[in-house]
């Protein structure tokens, strides 16, 4: 699956971070990741991070694309560019589905 967000250049989670240069702070990337996500899944799928990498600086006003896909296991791994560069990558691994058995 596909999605396309920003960050506009007065959002509150620049404020100092960093004064002259802002970049949007690693959480604020990973929340906005995660409900764009959230919308696509079985709402009894309850997910963790189990890994992020970040790898290029995200400022305010760039447009990101991110690309999400569930594997096999159940986990989704994610893909955010800006302009085909990539910025972040990630996995989020199914903890458990309400009303079946915990993975483990």
């Amino acid at each position: 699956m596909k999605a396309e967000f920003s960050f506009s250049k007065d959002h509150p989670s620049i404020a100092g971070h960093f004064p002259g240069e802002p970049i949007i702070p690693g959480v604020t990337l990973l929340v906005r990741i995660q409900e764009v996500i959230h919308v696509s899944i079985d709402p009894g799928e309850i997910y963790r991070l189990r890994s992020a990498k970040f790898l290029h600086p995200v400022k305010p006003g760039e447009h990101l694309k991110i690309s999400w896909e569930k594997g096999v296991s159940g986990d989704l791994s994610f893909h955010c560019a800006i302009r085909d560069v990539p910025v972040l990558t990630g996995i989020f691994s199914l903890l458990k589905t309400l009303g079946r058995p915990e993975h483990a």
